[in-house]
């Protein structure tokens, strides 16, 4: 259908608008970037020969947003907070484990993401409890996502999410998303994408997407994938929000 002149005025003055609005969006993102003079940065930590051998205080003294943390081979016996946007990289499930401290604190969780506007990377890692005997307080996840964060978890084993022995303690997720006010006094909301792995061991469930404004999208699930059974390791997925 022929276009008039008077429609053909009218798409250029949008298709002007358009670009001149993606220039204006483009040249503010450069000079942000320019004013912040910092490119992103990877980190090592290793257990010797480099600047941080605990990944907690690589989050803390020296990670900013965007900055990789790279995980050499070896056991890391650490809880982490992770309130950044950052990508956690460990040299493969088979090597790299983060292991729970004989002491847990808080919540007991082995690895919190927290914050609004926070996007975390977790990958290649064993994330491996179990927690104290006997002990029916706290949750006991592998890793928990709250606040408003989101993380991409992926090519992970979480392992022993679990009181030793196993009890009847109402304890022990592979990953938890979110947690509803029935089950806290400290309701939280946050999402994930949980991809490619292995959650054996656990307590309770291995993963569990609670509260309304959490979501997450799971494929493949593999939980208790070779992992060993009670009667209270019965609940591969929960699910409980949108």
């Amino acid at each position: 259908m022929p276009v008039s002149s008077g429609r053909l005025r009218q798409i250029r003055v949008v298709t002007t608008l358009a670009v001149t609005f993606v220039l204006a969006a483009g040249l503010t993102l450069a000079r942000s970037d320019a004013a912040s003079g910092r490119s992103a940065a990877t980190l090592n930590v290793c257990a010797t020969g480099a600047t941080y051998t605990k990944i907690q205080d690589a989050l803390v003294d020296a990670a900013s947003t965007g900055d990789t943390i790279e995980v050499c081979a070896g056991t890391f016996t650490e809880q982490l907070v992770v309130d950044k946007s950052v990508k956690l990289v460990g040299a493969g499930a088979g090597e790299t484990t983060i292991a729970a401290p004989s002491t847990l604190t808080g919540l007991q969780n082995i690895v919190t993401i927290s914050g609004s506007g926070v996007s975390v990377e977790l990958t290649g890692f064993t994330i491996s409890g179990p927690g104290p005997a006997g002990d029916c307080a706290g949750m006991l996840a592998g890793v928990f996502v709250r606040g408003g964060a989101h993380a991409d978890i992926h090519d992970n084993t979480i392992t022993e999410m679990r009181n030793t022995p196993f009890d009847g303690c109402q304890k022990g997720f592979g990953v938890r998303v979110g947690i509803c006010a029935a089950c806290s006094s400290d309701p939280t909301s946050g999402t994930a994408t949980i991809t490619n792995n292995t959650i054996t061991e656990f307590q309770k469930t291995g993963i569990v997407v609670d509260n309304a404004d959490s979501d997450a999208a799971i494929e493949p699930a593999q939980p208790a994938a070779g992992g060993r059974r009670s009667k209270s390791n019965r609940t591969p997925v929960a699910a409980r929000g949108r």
